[in-house]
């Protein structure tokens, strides 16, 4: 047991001294690697894009996440990661190992105002990193646009209250609106009813289909129980702003 003792001493000796060299951290000094690259999504607000990561000599890892839409590589804002932590432009936290992982990560694209002023094609590169040093980078093409119409509405309930047998139909409700989107943009809506139960035609709409940029659009939302001869009961229906 003492000469046991006797000869690893030197040799655990020397292992600290190549690390404070600045060795591989590693067993074989190997840097991550990526596999996989691909995109999901629609193109607009946070973009998702998926990948692989392993690092075989088990090291802590972390990835670079940058774009260009032709200039200069800027730092990705990041919005999500199924794996490790995220900063700005980087996914830390990462102890790959010698099988491959799978990870998602979101871009925040209207954050970096990418596709703002219509349709773009974005180059994003992801480049892994350990203690050794940089893997190979993995590059993608995305198209993104962020200069649409998006729906707003003011209300997300409309309540017509109780109506009582040979009274008259509640008064009119109103339901508004407007163009949360892109600054120049145009908001083409429709609206459509769909009936929960049996009883149908007993709401009607005007009117069902606008156009908003800057305003605010009022439809008109007028029940008729009495008409419709509905019995004692509660009637629901969805009402849907499509564009």
């Amino acid at each position: 047991m003492g000469r046991a003792a006797t000869v690893l001493l030197p040799a655990f000796l020397g292992a600290l001294a190549m690390l404070a060299a600045g060795c591989p951290s590693g067993p074989f000094g190997a840097r991550p690697e990526i596999r996989g690259l691909t995109e999901g999504g629609e193109g607009r607000d946070t973009v998702t894009v998926s990948f692989d990561l392993r690092d075989e000599d088990l090291s802590a890892a972390s990835v670079r996440v940058e774009y260009t839409t032709g200039g200069d590589w800027s730092p990705a804002t990041l919005a999500t990661t199924t794996l490790g932590e995220f900063s700005a432009g980087v996914v830390t936290g990462l102890r790959p190992g010698t099988e491959w992982a799978a990870c998602d990560l979101g871009w925040d694209t209207l954050a970096d105002a990418v596709g703002a002023a219509g349709p773009v094609t974005v180059m994003l590169r992801l480049t892994p990193l350990d203690a050794d040093g940089e893997g190979e980078p993995k590059e993608i093409t995305i198209a993104v646009d962020n200069f649409l119409a998006e729906v707003a509405l003011d209300e997300d309930e409309v309540i017509f209250g109780n109506v009582l047998a040979g009274a008259q139909n509640p008064a009119d409700e109103s339901l508004h609106i407007s163009n949360s989107g892109s600054v120049g943009t145009t908001l083409n809506w429709t609206v459509s009813v769909e009936y929960q139960g049996t009883a149908s035609d007993w709401l009607t709409v005007s009117p069902n289909q606008g156009s908003a940029t800057t305003e605010t659009d009022a439809v008109t939302l007028s029940a008729d129980p009495l008409g419709s001869s509905l019995g004692v009961g509660t009637y629901t229906a969805t009402v849907t702003v499509a564009v």
